[in-house]
């Protein structure tokens, strides 16, 4: 190797770790394969209610959602990471001045958040529908409703919990007086197709919601409710895809991440390495959030 190819070597080496985003979760200790609270004291503090836990893949921002007692409005917190620090937490733009803003999504170039809200209610208090907000700048774009194709209307009708694949489709939870149930909707343009309910792997006559979708849509996790090999009130599950593209049958996490309480709300670090998620305790009301190693999952693949 001559010196000007050694020297260039150099350069795109250095230029590369530039480039590579730091991971800083609020200067916390790496978690086992089973899951703790995260950040206690600073995130997860006594007295309130962490929903769930949002980072921007760009690792810049983090998305906090705090709610009042029995879930009577949720706010969405903002913070930014800047010159090797974290900011304090402040309420985000498209959050203020609204009864319940929760489970945001950031799309994998960190260019928009999909979210769950009641922005405009109608007379029932939790009609509803999956929003979408712009970067411009330094700030947020005002919310626009997805289309009547993801969000159906109707009474009692209710949109919640977007996740987001790197190929743009959406994965998200219809609920209605009758069932609640997991569709996918595939990517058109800036916007969806018809959504498509998910298989009887994953879906069953059970509450099903919460899903999380791996960014190359290998595997599906997801909360359901009231199922035979529960240990509470909810739990979370998963379902692989198989050689044909298929979900596999849903299989239960174990106690590594259950537990006799509530799961709720879980997330992705952007370095793809923890998952985070809320655990509620419906006597106390009180919600934490955790955090665990992502290879916890290696058991469960088959």
């Amino acid at each position: 190797m001559n010196r000007y190819v050694l020297i260039c070597t150099i350069v795109i080496l250095i230029t590369s770790c530039k480039n590579q985003p730091t991971y800083d979760y609020f200067g916390q200790t790496e978690p086992s394969n089973t899951s703790e609270v995260f950040a206690k004291g600073i995130i997860s503090l006594d007295g309130r209610y962490e929903q769930n836990i949002a980072f921007s893949p760009d690792a810049t921002e983090c998305i906090l959602v705090i709610s009042e007692k029995h879930w009577n409005s949720f706010t969405m917190l903002k913070a930014t990471y800047q010159k090797n620090s974290w900011s304090s937490f402040d309420t985000i733009s498209f959050s203020k001045n609204v009864n319940a803003t929760l489970e945001p999504f950031y799309t994998p170039d960190s260019k928009q958040v999909y979210f769950t809200s009641n922005a405009f209610p109608s007379t029932q208090k939790w009609d509803t529908d999956i929003w979408r907000v712009s970067r411009e700048k330094n700030n947020w774009s005002s919310p626009v409703r997805l289309d009547s194709l993801i969000n159906k209307g109707g009474k009692f009708s209710r949109q919640w919990f977007p996740s987001i694949s790197e190929h743009g489709n959406l994965y998200y939870v219809i609920a209605d007086t009758v069932q609640t149930d997991i569709y996918m909707a595939s990517q058109k343009g800036d916007g969806f197709l018809e959504p498509i309910k998910l298989s009887n792997a994953i879906n069953s006559n059970k509450m099903e919601w919460e899903p999380l979708i791996a960014p190359d849509e290998s595997f599906l996790l997801f909360a359901s409710r009231h199922r035979k090999d529960s240990y509470g009130g909810q739990d979370f599950y998963v379902s692989f895809k198989d050689s044909k593209n298929e979900w596999g049958e849903a299989i239960h996490l174990g106690k590594e991440i259950n537990s006799e309480y509530m799961e709720q709300s879980p997330s992705f670090s952007p370095d793809g390495k923890y998952l985070f998620f809320g655990r509620l305790n419906t006597k106390t009301w009180k919600c934490d959030l955790h955090w665990i190693n992502i290879s916890f999952l290696d058991k469960y693949r088959k």
